[in-house]
């Protein structure tokens, strides 16, 4: 099935997007390619090139952080926030438990939207913080991986 764009209504019941007006999840429309991916493939590589933003809009998927199990994405949550914010590699590796529909932004799309929505930027990041107190912690690949030089040559997208 190929990459359709994400509906207001489709976005507006997710938190992330339930206090955007009109206008940004009209803008968001535009913006959020939504595909389906299959159980075992993986969204996201842990030291590979952040390539995109995504939005779990159904299914879960597997986080691990150096071959350790440190959360599950359901309906709602987001990956590639950290990546793309703090231009860093993958800090974790992401891959779909059942089969999942991500909304997906390109890092184009995804820095269009986070530098002129608030409400967007303020919950992405809080949630960076977050994920890098619990998931991460300071003695994680993701200390090591702000470190390295950002990287921006195309690895994969989801899309592929």
């Amino acid at each position: 099935m190929p990459p359709r764009h994400a509906s207001a209504p489709e976005l507006r019941r997710l938190a992330l997007f339930a206090h955007l007006s009109k206008q940004e999840l009209r803008c968001l429309e535009r913006l959020c390619s939504t595909i389906p991916v299959p159980p075992g493939k993986v969204l996201a590589r842990q030291g590979h090139p952040c390539l995109e933003f995504g939005i779990v809009i159904e299914g879960t998927a597997l986080v691990t952080c150096d071959g350790h199990e440190v959360a599950r994405l359901e309906s709602g949550q987001v990956f590639g926030e950290i990546g793309i914010v703090r231009l860093v590699p993958n800090p974790v590796t992401i891959v779909a438990c059942t089969a999942v529909t991500v909304g997906v932004m390109s890092v184009r799309e995804f820095r269009s939207a986070y530098t002129t929505m608030s409400a967007l930027r303020d919950h992405i990041d809080h949630e960076i913080d977050r994920r890098i107190a619990t998931w991460l912690g300071p003695s994680s690949s993701v200390a090591a991986a702000q470190r390295i030089r950002p990287t921006h040559e195309a690895d994969y997208t989801l899309a592929s």
